[in-house]
Formats: C-alpha cells, sequence, structure tokens
C-alpha cells in the first residue's frame, strides 16, 4: 500500500534547488545593478564634459574655478556655477556623500582634469578625462593609494 506525497528528503531537495537557483539569479541581478550604475556614470561625465565646454565659450574661453573640496556637486555658485549650463548637476549614482563622486580641477583655467570611480573596481583607480592645454598637474593628491586610468584606458570604458 503506497501513499501520495512527497518524502522528506524530495521536499529538502528542491528546496535547495530552488535556494541554489535564486542565489545564481540574484547574484547576476546585482552585476547587471552595477553595469547600470556605471553607464550613468559615463552618462554624467559627457554631461558635465558638455556643460564645461558651454561655461567656456561664455567665460572668455576659461574654464570653471575649483569647486569646494573638487566635488563637482558644489559647482553651483561664484566662478563654479555651471548651473545656467546643465538641467541639474549629477552625484554618484550611489554615493550618499559627495567626495565619492564625481570630481573637478583646474589649475588656470585653459584646461582641467574631470575624475570619476567605478563601482567595481577593487584596484581602487580614478578613471579622468584630461581637456588640455593647461596645466592640469598632480592628480595624485585626490586620494592615497589609487591609481589614475585615462578615460580612453578600457577599465574606463
Amino acid at each position: 500500500m503506497f501513499k501520495k506525497g512527497f518524502t522528506l528528503i524530495e521536499l529538502l531537495v528542491v528546496i535547495s534547488i530552488i535556494s541554489l537557483l535564486s542565489s545564481i539569479v540574484f547574484s547576476s541581478l546585482q552585476v547587471a545593478r552595477s553595469e547600470a550604475r556605471d553607464a550613468n556614470r559615463r552618462s554624467d561625465v559627457n554631461a558635465l564634459r558638455n556643460a564645461f565646454e558651454l561655461y567656456r565659450l561664455q567665460n572668455n574661453n576659461q574654464y570653471p574655478n575649483n569647486p569646494a573640496s573638487t566635488q563637482v556637486d558644489n559647482m553651483n555658485t561664484g566662478s563654479s556655477d555651471i548651473t545656467p549650463y546643465i538641467s541639474e548637476i549629477p552625484i554618484d549614482p550611489t554615493s550618499a556623500t559627495p567626495a565619492l563622486g564625481y570630481r573637478y580641477r583646474t589649475f588656470d583655467r585653459s584646461g582641467y582634469v574631470l575624475m570619476m570611480q567605478f563601482e567595481n573596481d577593487s584596484y581602487n583607480s580614478w578613471c579622468k578625462f584630461v581637456m588640455e592645454p593647461g596645466d592640469i598637474g598632480a592628480t595624485n593628491s585626490w586620494a592615497t593609494n589609487a591609481t589614475y586610468l585615462d578615460m580612453s584606458d578600457p577599465a574606463c570604458q
């Protein structure tokens, strides 16, 4: 005489298979979200570059001054105000603190360095876009133990 239903072993096997599959799906979703945020960062950098060029065209071929703490989110006052040239100053998608977001520095206002950091970077490297001419100089003073890569580097693509 056979009973209808599943044994405890069969139920445990099914539950373990379902949990394994769900962990795989959730990890791949996390990677996709991270890649989407990195794409958002690339878009923000392009919008900032356009705003800097518009600023330069209307300000005697000079780029904006350095914002407080080199943080782009502080570029809304004085000679570093880019708000007329961009709808909203971008903030890093995952950063509650602007210090981890986009950075800007100029030394003589004829060129600038714009930097960002990707999310999945285990080397603590910053990707930088350099607009020359101008004395851009010492980006290594921005973050200790960091590597600085050009935007043309495959890690910044």
